[in-house]
């Protein structure tokens, strides 16, 4: 699996992209030397995770595609033709898998196979084809043709969901680590960049204890129609640094707190009732 966080920041008008380097294929993973962090549009970068995340490029590829053809991208259309893209890829994988070893496509399914397949066999596929997940979500982040940033996830099978409010969003098996850091120290799109990717930090380092996830980080900062900022080793280190520091520390002194709170000590016993013989 993995980690990626998207983040609004100086008013929707900086955007952070956070993401680890861990690969699965469905059978085994590895941190390889490759990004998670895609542009498919000049303002428009998408992050991945899932289990198998073979399907993506063919969602990225059609994506691009569609989105690069327009100068400027509105976020209603962006999302819609992930949407489209992902759920295209989903009934593709499906029809793959249930009916082209048949010899049937999708659309002859669909409109002979209630009458062409005993009606158990064709309940049993349709449902098949209902059921069939693609493993995968998608966090993409850009900005509008004023410049206004957006962030929203795409998640099997094919729904979007827009993350403007908070103003950020995580995806993968350490999401919920990250999430709940970033709201306890109340991260929000007024924020300076710096504050921002900080508080980002923190949340992918407390996401990290899912597991599963590279330690190896990308990171890019990147505002409308100007070039990515990419974090590089020093920059990192400087927010280790910075961890080590400001991270929440083991708290001491609870004997003043035993001054008022008085435990009783072993095991207390307790006395039975008998019924009168």
């Amino acid at each position: 699996m993995t980690l990626c966080i998207a983040a609004l920041c100086e008013e929707r008008k900086t955007l952070i992209l956070m993401a680890d380097k861990m690969l699965g294929i469905g059978f085994i993973e590895a941190e390889l030397a490759i990004e998670k962090i895609v542009q498919i549009h000049k303002n428009w970068w998408v992050m991945i995770a899932g289990n198998d995340i073979t399907p993506v490029f063919d969602i990225l590829d059609w994506s691009k595609k569609s989105l690069g053809e327009e100068d400027e991208c509105n976020v209603d259309k962006v999302m819609q033709v992930m949407s489209d893209n992902y759920q295209k890829k989903r009934i593709d994988s499906a029809e793959a898998h249930y009916l082209k070893t048949r010899g049937w496509t999708m659309g002859q399914f669909v409109a002979e196979g209630n009458n062409g397949l005993p009606p158990t066999v064709f309940q049993e596929i349709d449902q098949q084809i209902q059921r069939y997940r693609l493993e995968v979500s998608l966090l993409v982040g850009g900005f509008d043709r004023q410049g206004v940033g957006h962030v929203f996830s795409v998640d099997n099978p094919g729904v979007t969901r827009r993350h403007d409010i908070p103003g950020y969003h995580a995806i993968g098996n350490g999401m919920f680590g990250a999430l709940y850091f970033m709201y306890y120290r109340e991260l929000s799109v007024p924020m300076k960049a710096s504050e921002c990717l900080y508080y980002m930090f923190e949340g992918r380092n407390f996401g990290y204890e899912a597991g599963g996830i590279g330690e190896d980080t990308d990171c890019i900062i990147v505002r409308h129609n100007e070039p990515e900022l990419r974090l590089d080793a020093e920059a990192i280190s400087t927010l280790d640094k910075m961890w080590e520091e400001f991270r929440p520390q083991p708290i001491e002194g609870f004997d003043r707190l035993n001054r008022y709170v008085v435990l009783p000590k072993g095991k207390q016993k307790t006395s039975r009732k008998t019924s009168p013989s």
